[in-house]
């Protein structure tokens, strides 16, 4: 394992600005899986029924392999972590905190090297319109290592608005109670899914500030060439100032690998709109012609350019099959279902491409 010296022995520094009105960040760091408590953020900001301020939704994960697991005396092994979450404002005073401590116990020591089994510490905060700068601190209570980081975060007044609907929350799965609230959710760190997937869910919040207003809400999934792939649309009547709305999207159809959502609340007076970047990364072979050709040029930065050169002018069936023969050839772990180096690689080039694309 590695030691990482910034700023102080021991920490590391990441920063990141989120000027929406939710935002989210991950990054699939090279601090990652060398002994430090390195995790994916998130941060959402949503309405809050004051109808003034917004509630601050922090959400992070540990993955088992980036903490350390000493064995117990009462058997099995224990990771220990600690998060500090503080929120600054623009005059650099801390507004709000909380500090949570968790203890991860496992029976089979193996199983602290997953890179799949984590550990999630979520916290929400109410703050007020304004910059803010979120600082989250987390320990390894056993070795000590710690990382820092620096989310800038902007809240808009949406109470000065007529009609609001807020950035789109994306989840792989979530449970909703008998009022529609959110209760437990999976969030979709950097907005990436598998393309196992069938279904996601995205959530935002609408305010009006006059109830009982009749509204039409349309969903769509816009490809690279601007075609609309999935497009719904939904009447509803705004009943309160906020309304929580949740949509299931199915993508088992889908033909491309990046898209726009698309959100748009139009009322009789008023038209708001949202939008939101989606990915799809391979973990199967790709079944068309068009997404094995895209899947050979992402697959360039690591493959010899002749292999491809070869199949350009053969057959979906001869490409498929190269496609198995290489990454069954680069398979790190072969007992297992998943091939983790493909699924890792293809979320990372999916990644990169919603970060620095046009």
């Amino acid at each position: 394992m590695k030691n990482l010296y910034f700023l102080q022995k021991s920490t590391l520094l990441l920063l990141v600005m989120i000027t929406g009105i939710n935002g989210q960040y991950l990054e699939n760091s090279k601090y990652s899986g060398v002994g430090m408590p390195y995790f994916e953020v998130a941060v959402y900001r949503q309405f809050a029924f004051d109808k003034k301020n917004s509630r601050v939704i922090t959400i992070s994960d540990f993955l088992y392999d980036d903490l350390t697991f000493e064995k117990s005396d009462s058997g099995g092994y224990n990771a220990e972590v600690k998060l500090i979450t503080a929120i600054y404002n623009d005059k650099d005073r801390m507004v709000n905190s909380r500090i949570v401590k968790k203890t991860i116990t496992l029976d089979n020591f193996s199983l602290s090297n997953s890179r799949i089994d984590k550990v999630s510490i979520n916290n929400e905060f109410l703050v007020e319109p304004g910059k803010y700068v979120v600082l989250f601190k987390s320990i390894d209570l056993l070795s000590d290592e710690q990382i820092q980081r620096k989310v800038q975060l902007e809240i808009p007044d949406y109470s000065k608005e007529d009609l609001s609907v807020s950035d789109i929350r994306l989840y792989r799965d979530l449970e909703v109670d008998s009022l529609g609230r959110i209760i437990k959710y999976v969030p979709a760190f950097g907005n990436n899914f598998t393309n196992r997937m069938t279904t996601f869910y995205a959530a935002f919040d609408i305010f009006s500030k006059a109830d009982t207003v009749p509204a039409n809400i349309r969903l769509s999934l816009i490809n690279e060439d601007d075609e609309a792939e999935i497009d719904t649309t939904f009447n509803k009547i705004l009943t309160s100032t906020l309304t929580i709305q949740i949509v299931s999207v199915a993508i088992s159809n889908l033909k491309h690998n990046a898209y726009t959502l698309k959100v748009i609340v139009k009322t009789k007076e008023d038209e708001v709109e949202s939008n939101h970047f989606v990915s799809f990364f391979w973990t199967e072979v790709p079944g068309t012609e068009e997404d094995i050709d895209l899947a050979f040029r992402q697959m360039a930065y690591i493959a010899q350019n002749d292999s491809f050169d070869y199949y350009e002018d053969e057959s979906l069936a001869e490409k498929q099959s190269f496609f198995k023969r290489y990454w069954k050839q680069h398979d790190p772990n072969p007992d297992t279902e998943k091939n983790e180096l493909q699924d890792e690689y293809f979320k990372r080039i999916n990644l990169a491409n919603g970060c620095f694309s046009a």
